[in-house]
């Protein structure tokens, strides 16, 4: 039965997929999500305006508390 749940957030110019090998690893452990952040994958491009701030509280309202994120690039910043 799976765990805590991580959130892998992707680097910029990159989607969800990039992290499909790690998925694999960790979904007998873990509730993984891996969302795609605005202008990436299937998602509408992002507002010109749009601030790290704005796509964190995007990606914080679309996550369950307590779980645990990693990202790399963008992701990171986010």
């Amino acid at each position: 039965m799976p765990g805590p749940t991580v959130v892998l957030l992707h680097g910029v110019g990159l989607d969800h997929t990039v992290w499909e090998p790690v998925t694999a690893l960790l979904a007998d452990r873990f509730v993984v999500i891996t969302p795609d952040l605005p202008g990436h994958g299937a998602r509408p491009p992002a507002p010109a305006d749009v601030t790290l701030a704005d796509l964190a509280d995007g990606v914080a309202t679309a996550i369950p508390p307590g779980s645990h994120l990693v990202g790399f690039s963008l992701g990171a910043l986010v």
